[in-house]
């Protein structure tokens, strides 16, 4: 846990028990009734852990005396009695907090929020810019020379699209004649000059002039990730992203077979679940903590972890659940799926007792879709391995 939160939580103690009342200007424009976007996380808001408190009013008092919370959260209906979630919007130079609709919880955010936090997380002696007022999602302005020089650098990288094949809209500067474009980044592999919106970029990059640089180019990472899961103390991500090599058929069962579980917490992240009965990855919204194993970070994750077949171990094969036909598994017409990703994948042709390459689109599609051509031969083949029975060897059956 972030050490400062435990302070915040000892001063939640001492205003609650003294009243003692604190200055802090609220943006009043701000409705109350929304709660925090998942967006928020995917850009990087640290949150710290939420707590219990005698009265809402006790929650936005312990931020106003906290120089690394920007925002919080109040549930007034929680079970035992409110509860309340400090938030850090501020993530490099860019404050990432949004806010959506809710009928449940209530937000409160600061009026000026810092720009320069003070590292020492006790409100003391460090150095402070003047705070400044700020929309969520907007940039702050660069602060000194180097800010410029990585921005030099990183406006004039070539647009990069990546060796992966996924399709996520961005936009790149284009230095030459000072605009910024859009284009389609395939999941991977980026350089820095990339960005979400084209009113990002241009925030970045307006005036920028100049040759394209060699992608070799160094430019300070504009917008780090932040690993979110590492911030969040109720977060047990060993819980709900194990080793995806480990291919037991008990352990995969429970993290390819099981109901997605939005857990107890009320966080919204975006997870991947695998869902047997259309055979593709699909996202859930997971609350934060508790769940099961059927929960993965991304959706390349999940189809790796689950759409690969293994060789089950013979101690289990009491237990392997036989889940489709063979010609469900072997005799169907590939289906690459709606989606518009590029995963490598084979598929049995029964004419010719044989298996081929295809490229399966990342969701949907059908039962004939293998990781390997290994693989493929081995559950579709008529060479002993289904002993003349019809019965494909999968997630679900023994060898």
């Amino acid at each position: 846990m972030d050490p400062r939160f435990n302070s915040r939580l000892w001063a939640v103690c001492f205003l609650v028990c003294t009243s003692v009342a604190l200055d802090c200007d609220w943006d009043k424009s701000i409705d109350p009734n929304q709660g925090l976007g998942m967006l928020s996380m995917e850009r990087g808001a640290v949150l710290g852990q939420a707590w219990k408190v005698l009265e809402p009013e006790a929650c936005r008092e312990a931020c106003c005396d906290a120089s690394d919370c920007d925002l919080v959260v109040v549930d007034p209906s929680a079970d035992g009695g409110p509860q309340c979630l400090m938030v850090r919007c501020v993530v490099g130079d860019r404050d990432v907090c949004a806010l959506q609709p809710s009928a449940q919880l209530r937000v409160y955010r600061k009026a000026r929020i810092s720009v320069a936090r003070n590292h020492t997380g006790t409100g003391g002696d460090g150095p402070h810019i003047s705070p400044m007022s700020l929309e969520p999602g907007t940039r702050l302005k660069a602060s000194n020379n180097q800010n410029n020089e990585d921005s030099n650098v990183r406006c004039r990288l070539p647009m990069k699209v990546g060796l992966c094949r996924a399709a996520f809209p961005k936009f790149y500067y284009e230095p030459t004649n000072q605009s910024c474009r859009s284009f389609i980044y395939g999941g991977c592999d980026a350089n820095a000059n990339m960005f979400d919106s084209k009113e990002e970029c241009e925030d970045t990059c307006r005036g920028v002039t100049g040759p394209v640089l060699p992608d070799e180019s160094t430019a300070a990472t504009p917008q780090p990730q932040v690993n979110t899961a590492a911030l969040l103390p109720s977060l047990n991500t060993s819980e709900v992203e194990a080793d995806i090599t480990d291919s037991s058929t008990t352990q995969r069962a429970e993290r390819c077979g099981a109901e997605p579980q939005v857990g107890h917490c009320r966080a919204a992240f975006r997870r991947w679940y695998y869902n047997r009965q259309t055979g593709s990855c699909q996202s859930f919204i997971y609350g934060g903590c508790g769940g099961n194993k059927n929960n993965h970070l991304s959706m390349e994750s999940c189809i790796a972890a689950c759409t690969v077949s293994v060789q089950p171990s013979s101690q289990k094969a009491a237990a392997a659940d036989v889940s489709v036909k063979y010609t469900d598994r072997c005799t169907v017409t590939p289906d690459p799926g709606p989606c518009r990703a590029a995963f490598p994948a084979f598929y049995y042709d029964p004419e010719s007792s044989t298996c081929y390459p295809f490229l399966y689109g990342g969701c949907f599609g059908n039962q004939n879709r293998y990781g390997s051509h290994e693989d493929c031969m081995n559950h579709c083949s008529r060479n002993s391995q289904f002993e003349g029975q019809g019965n494909p060897r999968n997630h679900w059956t023994a060898g």
